[in-house]
């Protein structure tokens, strides 16, 4: 799969792995242009369903007439209340929310809180460098999870436990992602560096 990295793009390529492997409900937590595309048309390939919610509701409103009626953004104001009181579990979460000046960002935290408890098979976050850790409290949630893998922009396997210099990490209590490993193999030449630029920040 070919893909254009850049700043708003470097989960790409790992989402569209796990949508690939997703068997069941997909939630996404903040919609975007690249996000919601992405996703949509991954999930109707694999034939499962696709909720995306949005804390502002006239980003939802344009995100929803840019589908001309294809696909709904449900705006939300507490996406992490609405995840914890789904009757479906979802099976994979994609999570890049806290509108800004409309949500705090650490409402990450509190979605991977849901994910923890309700057990999600699969969570996949959105810029999770070292240089982010402050905004979204991701170093406090990490630990909640006993599988992980971080990835660098280009989506080369960094390493199997934060921090090194991730953009983008899958997160499971029930699924050992080694088919995401698999997938996106290590290139040790992107995990020195990337321990490096951590280790002198």
């Amino acid at each position: 799969m070919s893909m254009d990295v850049n700043g708003y793009t470097t989960h790409q390529p790992l989402t569209a792995v796990a949508a690939l492997n997703a068997t069941g409900l997909v939630v996404e937590c903040g919609s975007g242009h690249y996000s919601t595309a992405l996703l949509y048309s991954l999930c109707k390939a694999q034939g499962v369903k696709l909720l995306s919610f949005d804390e502002d509701p006239e980003w939802a409103r344009a995100m929803t007439a840019a589908y001309n009626g294809l696909h709904t953004v449900e705006y939300c104001p507490d996406i992490a209340a609405r995840l914890r009181a789904m009757p479906e579990a979802p099976d994979m979460l994609f999570v890049d929310n806290g509108a800004f000046k409309i949500a705090p960002l650490w409402e990450r935290r509190r979605c991977l809180e849901v994910a923890r408890d309700r057990n999600i098979r699969l969570t996949v976050c959105h810029d999770t460098e070292p240089c982010n850790r402050w905004k979204y409290q991701y170093d406090k949630a990490f630990p909640w999870f006993k599988h992980q893998v971080h990835f660098v922009g280009s989506c080369f396997r960094l390493s199997d436990k934060y921090p090194p210099r991730p953009w983008a990490c899958a997160l499971s209590n029930s699924d050992d992602l080694q088919w995401l490993r698999d997938a996106l193999p290590e290139r040790p030449e992107d995990a020195i560096a990337g321990q490096e630029a951590f280790d002198n920040a």
